[in-house]
């Protein structure tokens, strides 16, 4: 959890040109009913999840409140709220008008939309919106499995926007992919005619593809518009001389 929290801050960073990531500085807010059994421990765990992927990002906390003790007694009863992070982030931006909006373009009919995903191929759905449709909870949630390839497509992204080679940008977080594709076109008030392959492989289905929840999709300028779906990885050895 802690992990997502810091990636999906800066997923919604992303878009915006900054001075650099190590420059990223962070407010962090404990909701923890820390004082009960057992959920001390669980918020230590949580808080060195979050300072050892932070130092794997070169970025770090300057301020925060702490909310440590949410939980209520009704009549015989305790409710406890469950423990949360919620991260801030901000740096400085040397361009102001060096943004990217996350409504869908396509300029004189070409472009590249690009699915950039951060989740090394794992398509987990435990505590997924489409898990709770189905009334589950699910047992392997998302991560973030390796900080040194989001460093480099955060840089890369950076890059491109530097360069004004991309039009639309958006993160995928809450709803997965899906939501993500439907939030860009309700926005640039267009449709989509989206084709996503699969193999025997069920991790692969696009039922899963489409509710997995880390990474963004940008809409990068070209002469011809596609479509792609890109592990990071790729992405970095395809557009890095770009």
């Amino acid at each position: 959890m802690a992990r997502m929290s810091v990636g999906e801050a800066l997923t919604n960073l992303v878009f915006a040109c900054i001075t650099d990531l190590k420059d990223v500085k962070c407010s962090r807010n404990w909701m923890w009913p820390a004082k009960l059994p057992g959920e001390g421990a669980a918020l230590l765990d949580a808080c060195t999840a979050m300072c050892d992927v932070m130092k794997k990002l070169g970025i770090a906390v300057d301020g925060g409140k702490d909310s440590l003790s949410m939980a209520a007694r009704v009549g015989d009863e305790t409710v406890k709220a469950p423990g949360t992070l919620v991260i801030s982030v901000y740096a400085g931006c040397p361009d102001i008008t060096a943004t990217v909006t996350p409504d869908l373009k396509c300029p004189d009919g070409q472009g590249s939309l690009l699915y950039i995903d951060l989740s090394c191929g794992k398509h987990r759905l435990g505590g997924s919106s489409l898990a709770h449709c189905y009334g589950q909870l699910g047992n392997i949630s998302p991560d973030l499995d390796d900080p040194d390839m989001f460093v480099s497509a955060f840089n890369l992204t950076q890059k491109l926007i530097k360069d004004r080679k991309l039009v639309s940008g958006h993160d995928i977080s809450d709803g997965g992919l899906i939501t993500c594709i439907l939030e860009m076109s309700f926005a640039g008030n267009c449709g989509l005619d989206i084709d996503i392959s699969c193999d025997s492989d069920t991790r692969t289905h696009p039922r899963n593809r489409g509710q997995s929840e880390r990474g963004w999709k940008y809409v990068k300028c070209c002469r011809k518009y596609f479509a792609k779906d890109l592990m990071a990885g790729e992405f970095q050895e395809k557009y890095q001389k770009s």
